[in-house]
């Protein structure tokens, strides 16, 4: 008992924070519902109808707490075709190959703090899903209008480099 007497100083200043930081959680959660999350979709809202493309904005509300918002690119065909013969007819079939979209996403994390990710696309079979990368981390108060403009433009930037990245050739690894 006499530990605690002597530090209790400290004790008491180490107890403090973490209040605080539980307190700080809660006003960044309160501040995705009254403000940042309607901040964010109506940005990317604009910016979708603005420049008319094959994406489209995603709200994925299921957890509290814990939402995203993305701006995703639609699934597309890839312009890859496989071409494959019936054995026992010669008959000539195309199966396509579709192209899942890449997507910038606003995540509400546990402490309440904004996790902006790209994710990036992939091509069935052919081009492997590269894991998701996270740009920037912020405080919900810090969303901006230019920000997520910022952002946006980050994310088209980094799919113009997928789209243009070289790969090997099939069946080189």
């Amino acid at each position: 008992m006499s530990q605690i007497l002597d530090d209790q100083d400290k004790l008491a200043e180490a107890f403090d924070r973490y209040i605080e930081s539980l307190v700080k959680t809660e006003e960044r959660r309160q501040l995705w519902v009254t403000e940042t999350k309607e901040k964010i979709v109506e940005v990317l809202k604009a910016i979708e109808k603005t420049f008319e493309f094959e994406w489209s904005v995603q709200l994925l509300e299921d957890i509290k707490n814990y939402q995203t918002i993305n701006l995703s690119f639609a699934n597309t065909q890839s312009g890859l075709e496989e071409i494959m013969v019936n054995d026992k007819t010669g008959r000539k079939r195309k199966k396509s190959y579709i192209k899942h979209g890449g997507y910038l996403a606003f995540c509400q994390s546990y402490n309440g703090k904004i996790n902006v990710i790209i994710g990036f696309p992939d091509i069935e079979i052919w081009v492997l899903p590269m894991e998701a990368k996270v740009i920037a981390t912020v405080e919900p108060g810090q969303i901006t209008e230019e920000l997520i403009t910022e952002y946006v433009i980050k994310f088209l930037q980094t799919m113009t480099e997928w789209e243009g990245e070289d790969r090997l050739p099939i069946g080189f690894k």
